[in-house]
């Protein structure tokens, strides 16, 4: 994605969110709601990459202590009573403890525990969100910025950049790079690509939203590509050496920069990019094993 350092012209390259749409009925702008809230729901909802909210895991670390500190205290309070018992058949049953501040202590143990419980649900189903791209939280302070139809104080959760997460999570983060990639390299070259990738979301001329599909097709040509290239050139390399130690070095320059590309462009994890170098590795080698040495 392009975003320029000045705040015009300012571009969101999104694709709008499909609707149904009938050849009766015509599609709504961006502009034809009203200013403040109404006109800037319209343009988040444009597209899944600008539901961007705030995690507030500041707040939810200090719910979690304080509960954890009540389950605590309720802790020893139980374990007092325990000790202070006289009796100590009263422990073995249940049914015979009459002591009612032992019997609270328990029901608030149990109320405690089911609340702490679903804060940690919560907690790990809000943080597991992936963050806010840049570029998608550059895009919409853009077009506030030229806009001003919101109250500062009102989007000031925008400045919470490490605290920004995406509601939708993406499914293809790797696409979503080079999509990225593409489409800022060909707005460089081509200005009038800014015309003619426009859909019917906006009526201002400075809002430019790209289409995605002719992008995303790009995007995995160029992705095949990049993968034929890795495999094969290795291969074409080997065959024309003949010494066995060059071999070897133009494969493991090969498996390097492939993990070098997996690190950069995906979010795999160590043990994901030990296996693809692995198999990577393991196919070159097979191939350039083929080939008769010296």
């Amino acid at each position: 994605m392009f975003f320029p350092q000045r705040l015009r012209p300012y571009f969101v390259f999104r694709k709008p969110r499909k609707q149904r749409s009938t050849s009766k009925t015509k599609q709504s702008q961006v502009e034809d709601f009203r200013l403040g809230y109404p006109r800037f729901s319209a343009l988040i909802s444009a597209h899944n990459s600008f539901q961007i909210c705030r995690s507030f895991r500041q707040l939810r670390t200090r719910l979690l202590l304080i509960k954890q500190l009540k389950l605590s205290d309720l802790e020893e309070q139980l374990i007092k009573l325990d000790n202070e018992e006289q009796r100590g058949s009263i422990l073995a049953s249940n049914r015979q403890d009459n002591n009612l501040s032992r019997k609270q202590v328990i029901v608030d143990i149990d109320q405690a525990l089911a609340d702490y419980d679903q804060l940690i649900e919560r907690n790990h189903q809000i943080l597991a969100l992936d963050p806010a791209e840049d570029r998608d939280v550059s895009s919409i302070r853009n077009w506030l910025n030229a806009n001003g139809c919101m109250a500062r104080d009102e989007v000031k959760y925008l400045d919470h950049t490490s605290d920004l997460t995406s509601v939708v999570a993406s499914h293809d983060a790797t696409m979503l790079t080079f999509e990225a990639w593409l489409e800022r390299t060909l707005l460089r070259l081509w200005k009038g690509l800014r015309h003619r990738s426009m859909f019917d979301v906006s009526r201002d001329p400075t809002v430019h939203i790209s289409s995605n599909s002719a992008f995303r097709i790009a995007t995995r040509t160029l992705t095949g590509s990049v993968i034929v290239s890795l495999l094969l050139i290795p291969i074409f390399i080997c065959n024309t050496v003949q010494r066995t130690k060059v071999r070897l070095g133009v494969v493991a320059v090969a498996a390097i920069l492939f993990v070098a590309i997996l690190c950069g462009l995906t979010r795999a994890k160590p043990i994901e990019l030990f296996v693809a170098g692995a198999t990577y590795t393991t196919v070159l080698v097979v191939f350039v094993s083929g080939v008769t040495f010296d």
